[in-house]
């Protein structure tokens, strides 16, 4: 059945399960065939190995043989709407950086990113020692031997926090210092 509007020739009889006609291979034969591949093949010649029709009309129930197109299983996931070639056509991150590296396993990548997410690692994993007042990097000097488990702030005079790590999660502890300004 013609559609007058693109000039694709809709079937109107069986269809399976992802989208495409299908009939009975013929007299003698078993199974089913994909009616656009025949139709291919009857009004061009054989589908050259190695290739998959892609339909150019983006109608999969379309089976004019001038709306097909012999490609790689490649070029035609690209041509797609699927995630996988929706994600190949993206040229930025998600935060607009454009895509200037490759990784080892060949997957694009943006410098600014991979250098935010490493740094990001690294505050996880090595967590900043704050005195209360939310200093960074104060030196902590350590108050006689009896205060020796617990330095205090140089500038606020808070205990330095210590860090016990059981197993993977990280609880921080701040222990004050007797005489210690609040």
């Amino acid at each position: 059945m013609p559609e007058p509007n693109s000039g694709c020739l809709l079937w109107t009889g069986a269809v399976n399960s992802r989208g495409y006609g299908s009939t009975t291979a013929g007299p003698g034969k078993r199974g089913t065939v994909q009616v656009h591949r025949a139709a291919f093949e009857l009004a061009r010649g054989p589908i050259p190995d190695g290739l998959v029709l892609d339909h150019l009309c983006r109608v999969r129930l379309c089976i004019n043989p001038h709306h097909l197109e012999p490609v790689t299983e490649k070029e035609n996931i690209l041509r797609g709407s699927g995630v996988g070639a929706i994600n190949a056509r993206r040229t930025h991150c998600l935060l607009g950086h454009s895509y200037d590296s490759v990784d080892s396993n060949g997957r694009r990548q943006c410098r600014r990113c991979v250098l935010r997410l490493m740094r990001e690692g690294h505050r996880r994993r090595n967590p900043r020692q704050q005195c209360r007042e939310g200093y960074v990097k104060h030196s902590f000097i350590v108050r006689g031997v009896q205060d020796a488990r617990s330095p205090v702030c140089v500038r606020c005079g808070a205990a330095r926090p210590t860090y016990e790590r059981p197993g993977k999660n990280v609880v921080i502890l701040v222990r004050p210092v007797a005489g210690s300004v609040a």
